[in-house]
């Protein structure tokens, strides 16, 4: 499908093969990036920026080459901190119609951002006023299994958090 969220899997996907990115791809990124630092899944300004959008779209800009020191790197950091959680985690989105509580996808490919941008996710930028962490967030969602629950008041596994928890740890 053609949306914004697939523009940024192909710069990803492109770096990562070290192809040369269309005119324009990085710049698309950074003009659909909202006022408060985060990107929503169409890159518009309608919709409301989410932690997953965000992630992908900050791996991809350093991917492409931007400075995790840049501008719109450093805002998505910045909303990054303004909506984690006590626990150390994220959610989806905050406000959102989904809940609040972390959860183990967005928690997991924030980490994954944080990563690329030279944060360490278990560092003190990062501990919570509570001592919560995003690493420690994330392993609080790890069942006995070794699987991954979404979210700690869905306690099953789910494949997509353990899929995306693994390597974020």
């Amino acid at each position: 499908s053609d949306t914004f969220f697939s523009h940024v899997m192909g710069v990803l996907a492109l770096a990562s093969v070290q192809r040369p990115l269309p005119d324009g791809a990085v710049a698309i990124l950074q003009d659909a990036q909202q006022e408060n630092g985060a990107w929503a899944w169409d890159g518009t300004d309608g919709t409301a920026a989410d932690t997953n959008t965000t992630a992908f779209a900050v791996q991809a800009l350093i991917a492409a080459g931007e400075p995790a020191s840049g501008e719109a790197v450093s805002a998505a950091l910045d909303y990054y901190a303004s909506i984690q959680n006590e626990d150390g985690g994220w959610p989806y989105q905050n406000p959102s119609d989904f809940g609040t509580d972390t959860d183990a996808n967005s928690t997991a490919v924030t980490i994954q951002a944080l990563i690329a941008a030279g944060e360490d996710p278990a560092g003190a930028a990062w501990t919570t006023d509570v001592g919560g962490t995003p690493v420690a967030a994330l392993e609080m969602l790890q069942n006995e299994s070794g699987g991954f629950a979404w979210q700690a008041a869905v306690p099953g596994d789910n494949l997509l958090a353990t899929v995306q928890a693994l390597p974020a740890l």
